[in-house]
């Protein structure tokens, strides 16, 4: 039994789980389905496609570099019910692309509260530290040495980090994972809180 994706479904409830959501937004030459909007000038581009292709991944991963000029970082994902092929999934993997399975809402929900977070936590350390892009082991040591963290919060933070390169190159993390990461990401917005 085939599902179709609605992409007015997704987008609905993405904005009913309390995200700030443009609709069809143009990016270099592609137009992205949907942008929500994170807290500290973050993106995440929300693409939603029945079976997804590899040009559905190119597209995506190059709307990721044309972010809006009032964002600081950005992230891509597509929004589906299928699994795709193990050379789609490879390639959005190795392009950082989420993969978001819709066929377990909550989960997909769950997913996109986490990434609002990490995008969050992004943009404040690209922020204050004026660079356009950081590893995990730069942002840690920018958040350590301006004392915005402690080291034991910095090792959460390199907690939290597994879970994201989990999600984005398209590993299975259980909802309990996900929220205790996402407990230890507000943790830190708080702080930068800015």
């Amino acid at each position: 039994m085939s599902q179709e994706i609605n992409e007015d479904e997704i987008i609905e409830t993405l904005e009913n789980d309390g995200f700030i959501v443009q609709k069809n937004i143009k990016m270099g030459k592609w137009r992205a389905d949907a942008i929500i909007n994170s807290s500290h000038q973050g993106a995440i581009i929300v693409e939603v496609k029945n079976k997804i292709s590899i040009p559905d991944v190119l597209s995506t991963a190059s709307m990721t570099q044309h972010i809006p000029s009032n964002m600081i970082s950005g992230m891509g994902t597509i929004s589906t019910y299928y699994t795709p092929m193990s050379s789609v999934k490879n390639l959005a993997s190795n392009n950082e692309i989420a993969i978001i399975n819709w066929s377990e809402p909550e989960k997909a929900r769950v997913y996109y509260k986490f990434l609002e977070k990490i995008t969050s936590i992004e943009s404040y350390a690209k922020k204050i530290s004026k660079m356009n892009r950081l590893s995990i082991d730069n942002i840690i040591h920018l958040l350590l040495s301006h004392h915005v963290i402690t080291k034991e919060l910095a090792e959460e933070l390199q907690k939290i980090w597994t879970i994201r390169n989990k999600i984005i190159h398209n590993q299975d993390v259980n909802i309990i994972e996900i929220n205790n990461a996402s407990e230890l990401a507000d943790q830190i917005l708080k702080i930068i809180k800015y």
